[in-house]
């Protein structure tokens, strides 16, 4: 490669043909690319040194790694990470991570029903209802709220005259009179 011409290039610029020579750029980055090797003869040259480099890695054969290493590096993994391979996590983790386009697609069917919710709207029933079925209504509620109010009314007499003096403060005072007679006046 050219080192003069790589000196010249900001970073950020030689960062870019170089992904675009390798193929792993945006269509906005290829388009941005495009624009900056039409204008630049030199950047041209650079880019077709690179594309040239990048083309000549991918033709290369694809070697079969070994089995034992792969499963040294499986079992490093798993033993590091801890991951269980049949939890719901993992796969999830392995669709974000293998397959962008998939979660896009699944994230814009989300937004797009959400979008569809907020404009769709229900139809509103309007129940219109008699004076007859208005009033009956009322009459059961008030029975109702006063059935309640009776259980409330012998529950907080049974809880004051029957279970608090006999189960609660009965026992206390025993209790008391125990401690009382265990310590005389005087022996604390």
């Amino acid at each position: 490669m050219n080192n003069q011409l790589e000196n010249k290039v900001p970073e950020k610029t030689l960062d870019l043909i170089i992904n675009a020579a390798y193929g792993s750029v945006s269509l906005f980055e290829k388009i941005k690319v495009w624009f900056l090797i039409k204008q630049d003869e030199e950047l041209k040259s650079l880019y077709k040194e690179y594309k040239a480099t990048a083309d000549s890695i991918h033709s290369l054969p694809h070697e079969e790694m070994p089995d034992y290493i792969l499963e040294r590096v499986e079992h490093s993994i798993n033993n590091s990470i801890q991951v269980n391979e049949n939890s719901f996590i993992s796969d999830l983790l392995s669709i974000f991570l293998t397959k962008p386009q998939l979660v896009f697609v699944a994230t814009a069917v989300v937004v797009g029903l959400m979008i569809t919710s907020v404009f769709v709207k229900e139809q509103h029933y309007n129940n219109q209802y008699s004076q007859a079925e208005i009033e009956l209504a009322n009459k059961q509620a008030h029975e109702a709220l006063l059935l309640v109010s009776k259980i409330f009314n012998t529950t907080h007499t049974t809880l004051t005259e029957e279970i608090l003096p006999n189960r609660v403060v009965k026992p206390l005072n025993e209790s008391f009179g125990y401690v009382n007679d265990l310590f005389k006046k005087g022996d604390i």
